[in-house]
């Protein structure tokens, strides 16, 4: 597939930034779906949950954490294991901290590259931690394991390299837009360069990619997903549709199932092997309404909120909203950090164009 239709625009630079970070900030969020008996049928087969069921949570006032790092803005963060978070900064620097380090104003650098962090990524044993880095004339990927040299992977194609993914171990890379590209991280060699064909609706870049357990490789768009087998040089699904009008989309960390929001308000899951939905859920009858959605670290729960102030959330093996509630005005969620606390984002701050918040739920 030829890469010279696809260049993307330096001018659109400043706005994937925010719609990466918006996406989880990290090119694969860890999603963990309980898959019971109950968590396998339609939502639209479940009978609704009364208001007077619901529990009652509120979302604790959000609290500033960063918007800087040594006066460089902060360009993507990302929750990792062990209650630390890894931060990636318009100049290149990728930083590890604590909550209460970074409230402290303490952080670690771990990495350094000539170029704007895009995106950041961990493997599945939570080891290891890339950082893509791209403004789209140059792009490359630092990859940091506690003990290790920082392997420095250059010579990648910046109109490819939007989202990225570790293996389970973080021996391999991937680095994905329309097709992915394998590395082997501890030489920084090419392994292999997978090309996807276009999906029934056209090309759009990857807005995940992730390594399946057995070592298939899974790259995900709005439009659908396609698996391409360990070794392979053609995709074994070549495609599994959502076919709805999504806006956001992620794989589960088993890669099993593919979740879709959609612009008229839905949350799809969709059964990657079969492309079967197993799950249908309203999260509005607004179709002007945004929701920003994240799942639990241990995948029981997701929890879908609006900047204009509400949230639901669901249990997610028994497909059914738990609690509903009032969200803080304005503020994006992007993720859960562990199971309580939330990771926020507010856009256009009177000093700086993006700041992260924490909050909780109480």
């Amino acid at each position: 597939m030829s890469n010279s239709s696809r260049k993307i625009p330096l001018g659109t630079f400043i706005a994937l930034l925010s719609l990466t970070a918006l996406m989880s900030s990290g090119s694969v969020i860890w999603w963990r779906l309980q898959q019971g008996r109950e968590g396998a049928s339609s939502g639209a087969n479940r009978p609704s949950t009364s208001s007077s069921s619901l529990h009652t949570l509120g979302i604790q006032a959000p609290e500033k954490l960063v918007d800087l790092v040594h006066g460089e803005a902060v360009t993507a963060v990302a929750p990792i294991e062990h209650g630390k978070i890894a931060l990636g900064t318009a100049s290149g620097e990728l930083y590890l901290a604590t909550l209460a380090e970074i409230r402290a104003q303490i952080f670690h650098q771990v990495a350094q590259l000539p170029l704007p962090v895009l995106a950041i990524a961990t493997s599945s044993d939570g080891k290891s931690i890339a950082a893509l880095c791209n403004d789209w004339t140059t792009a490359e990927v630092a990859v940091y394991r506690a003990g290790q040299p920082t392997a420095i992977i250059r010579g990648i194609d910046p109109s490819e390299a939007s989202v990225i993914a570790l293996n389970e171990t973080g021996s391999q890379l991937a680095v994905a837009s329309f097709d992915v590209t394998i590395y082997d991280v501890g030489t920084s060699r090419l392994l292999r360069t997978l090309e996807f064909p276009p999906l029934e609706m056209g090309t759009t870049a990857a807005t995940s990619v992730a390594f399946r357990p057995n070592g298939d490789v899974a790259l995900l768009t709005n439009e659908g997903v396609q698996i391409m087998p360990q070794g392979g040089k053609s995709p074994k699904i070549k495609m599994g549709l959502c076919q709805c009008d999504s806006i956001a989309q992620i794989l589960d960390p088993s890669t099993r199932h593919a979740i879709f929001r959609t612009k008229s308000g839905h949350l799809i899951v969709m059964a990657v092997d079969t492309g079967e939905v197993v799950a249908d859920k309203t999260l509005s009858t607004d179709p002007k309404e945004y929701f920003d959605i994240a799942v639990s670290d241990d995948g029981r729960r997701l929890l879908a909120a609006t900047p204009s102030g509400r949230f639901r959330l669901w249990d997610m093996s028994r497909q059914t909203t738990i609690a509903r509630g009032s969200f803080p005005k304005e503020l994006h969620l992007i993720n859960f950090i562990g199971n309580q606390q939330l990771l926020l984002m507010l856009t256009g701050d009177e000093k700086h164009e993006v700041s992260y918040w924490v909050s909780s739920l109480q």
